[in-house]
């Protein structure tokens, strides 16, 4: 099996940008996407979606996106409300933005988690940045 391809959309002002991990067959295994949410009253928070599979093949993008937004100084929400597969890469990445966040003060939220994703963030230790219900 060769390696996953990443593709990256173009960038324009104020848009979400968004990056997918294809497969061999050129299918999509996992998307990411960063955006801007504006609260109503609230700060600016910066939104990590996931969608799909976050294995070892989607873990070194997120990683990277969600370094990158946990260095601008905003309150970073990751979203895995359409994560399908949490897999160790997966919660491992996840374990170590929140090391991150904790190291540099910065903000860092976990929304969406259900079931098994949910059971497996707080096995690892992330119980405490899961928003609840949500």
């Amino acid at each position: 099996m060769s390696a996953p391809q990443r593709e990256a959309t173009s960038r324009t002002a104020g848009a979400p940008v968004s990056a997918v991990v294809l497969g061999d067959h050129g299918e999509a295994w996992s998307t990411i996407t960063r955006r801007t949410e504006r609260p109503a009253g609230g700060p600016a928070l910066l939104v990590v979606a996931v969608a799909d599979d976050l294995d070892q093949d989607s873990a070194p993008l997120l990683r990277a996106t969600l370094t990158d937004a946990l260095e601008s100084g905003r309150e970073v929400c990751c979203d895995v409300g359409a994560v399908t597969f949490l897999g160790a890469a997966g919660a491992s990445t996840m374990l170590e933005a929140n090391q991150l966040a904790v190291a540099r003060g910065a903000g860092f939220t976990v929304r969406g988690a259900r079931g098994l994703t949910r059971e497996i963030l707080e096995f690892v230790g992330l119980g405490k940045v899961l928003r609840p219900g949500v």
